[in-house]
C-alpha cells in the first residue's frame, strides 16, 4: 500500500472525504441562512400600512440657513403621510414625528430606510420595537432599493424646494405642507389606476378590505 508522509493512502482518502463533506456542508448552510434573512424583509408593500418608508432631505432658507425635512410615505397607497420641517432633526424628533402620524393612522408592519444616523439611532430602534414595527434597512450605497422614497424626494425637490423661496422656517413649513396635501388629494397616479393617493387609499379601505374580510370569514367557516 502506498504511504503518504507515513500515513496509509486509504486513511488519507477517508480523512479527506470526511473534512471535505464538513467544509461543503458549512458552505451550503451559510448562504441559506443569509437568503432566509434577505427574504424575510418585504420586497413590495401588499396593503396600506404594510410598509412605510422615510428619509431626510436638506435645503436652505432665503438667508442661506440650512434646514432639514423628514418625509414619511406609505409604499402601497403612495400617500405622503407627513413631512417634518426643522433646522435640525435628532432621534427624539424622529420618534415624536412618527408617534404623531401613527396616532392618527396606524403603525406599519415594516419601516424601510437607509442607514442614516438619525434613523438607525438606538433610541429610535427601541421605540419601534415597542411599537412592533420592524425596521427594513437597505444595503449601504444602494439607494435604488428604496425607490419609492427616492422617487418622491426627486419630485419634492423639483416641484417644491427648487421652485420656492422660503423666507423663514415657518414659511417653509406652510408651503411644504400645502404641497404635500396637494400631492395626496389632487395628483392622479398611473400606478394607482389614475386615482390620487387619497382616493386609492379610500377605495381600498371601503371596498377591497371588506371583500377580503368576507373571503377570509368564508374560509374559516
Amino acid at each position: 500500500m502506498a504511504v503518504v508522509s507515513g500515513i496509509g493512502s486509504g486513511r488519507v482518502w477517508r480523512l479527506w472525504r470526511q473534512y471535505r463533506f464538513k467544509i461543503e456542508a458549512q458552505r451550503t448552510r451559510n448562504p441559506r441562512k443569509k437568503d432566509k434573512l434577505a427574504t424575510s424583509l418585504p420586497q413590495q408593500a401588499e396593503y396600506p400600512n404594510h410598509v412605510w418608508t422615510y428619509d431626510i432631505l436638506f435645503d436652505r432658507l432665503a438667508k442661506g440657513c440650512l434646514f432639514k425635512t423628514l418625509s414619511v410615505l406609505d409604499e402601497f397607497t403612495r400617500e405622503r403621510l407627513g413631512i417634518l420641517v426643522a433646522t435640525t432633526i435628532h432621534a427624539e424628533d424622529v420618534i415624536a414625528f412618527l408617534e404623531g402620524i401613527m396616532q392618527k393612522r396606524s403603525s406599519p408592519v415594516f419601516l424601510r430606510s437607509d442607514n442614516g444616523s438619525e434613523l438607525t439611532a438606538e433610541s429610535v430602534q427601541t421605540w419601534l420595537a415597542k411599537r412592533s414595527v420592524e425596521p427594513a434597512f437597505i444595503p449601504p450605497g444602494q439607494p435604488w432599493k428604496n425607490g419609492f422614497i427616492e422617487s418622491f424626494l426627486d419630485k419634492f425637490r423639483d416641484e417644491c424646494l427648487q421652485r420656492e423661496w422660503f423666507s423663514s422656517l415657518l414659511d417653509a413649513h406652510v408651503v411644504i405642507e400645502d404641497w404635500r396635501l396637494h400631492y395626496n388629494t389632487r395628483r392622479p397616479h398611473s400606478s394607482l389606476k389614475y386615482k390620487t393617493p387619497a382616493e386609492f387609499a379610500a377605495h381600498f379601505t371601503n371596498q377591497v378590505q371588506p371583500a377580503q374580510s368576507l373571503i377570509s370569514a368564508g374560509h374559516k367557516n
